[in-house]
């Protein structure tokens, strides 16, 4: 029978471990155009909240940590027909993080508002 693990849990072979919740604060600055094109620049703060538990974390005392990061934002608003349409594309590069590895998050996002 196959081993089942909670949501918030990695399970590898029989060993687990359970991650713990992330705090996240993203403060954007954009300039927005009469054409429904915007350019800006955000920064982030990610808190771990917690200590993840389980095979390597308990070895490294949980792995709390936390990661700022800095990068570009592009935004575009307008209307489809009669559906109002919203896109954003946001390139963060983590630019100091303790405990945590590095990286860099591509965040794109669509949504649309029907009448």
């Amino acid at each position: 029978m196959a081993r089942r693990c909670p949501a918030s849990t990695r399970c590898s072979g029989r060993r687990s471990i359970s991650s713990s919740r992330l705090a996240a604060l993203d403060v954007p600055a954009l300039k927005r155009f009469k054409n429904g094109w915007g350019v800006g620049v955000i920064g982030g703060w990610v808190q771990q909240i917690g200590n993840d538990t389980g095979g390597v974390a308990n070895l490294t005392n949980g792995a709390n940590g936390n990661s700022v990061g800095l990068g570009p934002l592009v935004t575009w608003g307008g209307k489809v027909g009669k559906t109002a349409i919203s896109a954003a594309l946001r390139w963060v590069n983590e630019v100091e993080a303790h405990n945590r590895p590095k990286g860099i998050a591509v965040e794109p996002s669509l949504s649309a508002t029907f009448e």
